[in-house]
């Protein structure tokens, strides 16, 4: 009985992964879960190959735990909080679970259109944006931009290159890949839970 008690579990297991649906815990869900990486050069993996960004490394730590997901590099290089507002529909699809949302350090040096970006107005309507859609966000950025967002729904860590000081690279302000390594370790257990409040399987 215990022998064809395993081979049911093992056909419904596979029966599940066809039908395109990820079983944890007692929890199932359609697989495999989205995720949107969305912000600046420092998202994009600036002067590193695509597979050392953050992202493509997250993708490889999240699959190593077990996880079924895609990460979607939608970082450009020198974005402002304005541009990431305008173009969020576009590189951010409806379909999207998760998105870990960065890219504000470019209001304190560039333009764009009339005047300064004002950087809490922008975060603040893409926060709207994404929580409207019914997607979870995770927001990187400064503690003092961070101080000026009320919703109490999103998940926050810090901005991306405070997260490896010591492996900047030549320019100050972007990353080498192992500093891109460990910013992918860093937003791990951050990204862990989203996927469980995504999904409702038990944050363990």
């Amino acid at each position: 009985m215990q022998k064809i008690n395993k081979t049911i579990a093992k056909v419904s297991a596979k029966l599940l992964l066809t039908l395109g649906i990820l079983c944890t815990a007692g929890f199932c869900w359609a697989k495999p879960i989205h995720i949107v990486a969305y912000g600046d050069s420092n998202t994009n993996g600036k002067a590193v190959q695509r597979s050392e960004a953050y992202p493509a490394q997250l993708e490889v730590l999240l699959k190593s735990k077990g996880f079924e997901v895609e990460v979607t590099n939608a970082g450009t290089d020198g974005i402002t909080s304005n541009w990431l507002f305008e173009a969020v529909n576009r590189k951010v699809p409806d379909d999207t679970d998760i998105v870990i949302l960065q890219g504000f350090p470019n209001d304190k040096i560039t333009k764009k259109g009339k005047g300064a970006v004002d950087t809490v107005i922008f975060v603040n309507k893409l926060i709207e944006n994404l929580t409207g859609r019914g997607i979870l966000v995770i927001l990187s950025t400064y503690e003092n931009i961070q101080a000026e967002v009320p919703n109490n729904e999103i998940l926050r860590v810090p901005e991306i290159n405070q997260m490896a000081p010591d492996h900047k690279a030549g320019d100050g302000h972007h990353l080498t890949p192992e500093g891109y390594r460990i910013v992918a370790e860093t937003l791990l257990p951050t990204v862990i839970k989203a996927i469980h409040m995504r999904t409702g399987a038990p944050d363990s």
